[in-house]
């Protein structure tokens, strides 16, 4: 399985609802500018204590 390019994409909750965007670096930040977590390679999108809370949205 290949690496998902996951920058500035959209982070989406289990319900579809955009809850962030992710960087280069892995991270995933709230609309605010708050960092909320942590993106896989496989875009899954994790919170700092570990519970899977979304994933990259990757339609454009």
């Amino acid at each position: 399985m290949s690496a998902v390019h996951t920058a500035g994409r959209e982070v989406r909750d289990h319900a579809g609802v955009r809850i962030g965007v992710a960087t280069d670096g892995g991270d995933v930040y709230d609309y605010s500018g708050v960092r909320i977590g942590t993106v896989t390679s496989t875009g899954d999108a994790y919170d700092h204590g570990g519970v899977r809370i979304g994933k990259v949205h990757l339609a454009r």
